[in-house]
């Protein structure tokens, strides 16, 4: 009993460091420094039991610390933002913990769009997007598990807005 009390703590621990602050957790997360405040619209999390689950942050912050983010390098091993739209294999993974936020990729007469969850569509559909995403498993091995885990930052300064969504399938 007290080796699966241990295990279930540890994995607790392990998504989320109960002594550090959304500030200090998306900067572990990113590599992104706040250096201004945020404004915290919203925060989830929801892991099961075997590490599975969902983590998101949605944030609005200054236009200049957006600036500052996106004139350099993105997080993890891409060398350069992505625009626009959020590519159909990293979108269909995240929610950012919207109630009813779920989305399909739906292809029709060689067109491919999201449907589902208008929020959701919204925000990963917006032009004005700089992105970054990490794969975690299964990139070429096993080419129908893309994106089982990942981690998808976006950064709207039209909006002011930051998504951050780690997930674990």
């Amino acid at each position: 009993m007290k080796v699966i009390l241990l295990v279930l703590i540890s994995i607790a621990l392990v998504s989320c460091n109960i002594s550090e602050s959304r500030e200090e957790y998306f900067t572990r997360l990113t590599g992104l420094e706040i250096l201004e405040s945020i404004d915290l619209t919203s925060k989830s999390e929801n892991y099961l039991f075997n590490g599975d689950g969902h983590t998101s942050l949605i944030f609005q912050t200054s236009e200049k610390q957006m600036k500052r983010w996106i004139s350099n390098s993105p997080p993890w091993s891409l060398s350069e933002w992505k625009r626009g739209i959020v590519d159909f294999e990293i979108g269909l993974h995240t929610n950012f913990g919207i109630s009813q936020g779920n989305i399909s990729v739906t292809t029709v007469n060689d067109s491919t769009f999201y449907s589902g969850s208008e929020k959701m569509i919204s925000i990963l559909t917006d032009k004005d997007n700089y992105y970054s995403y990490e794969e975690r498993c299964c990139s070429e091995r096993y080419n129908d598990l893309r994106f089982h885990n990942g981690t998808l930052l976006i950064i709207n300064p039209n909006s002011k807005t930051v998504y951050l969504s780690i997930w674990d399938n």
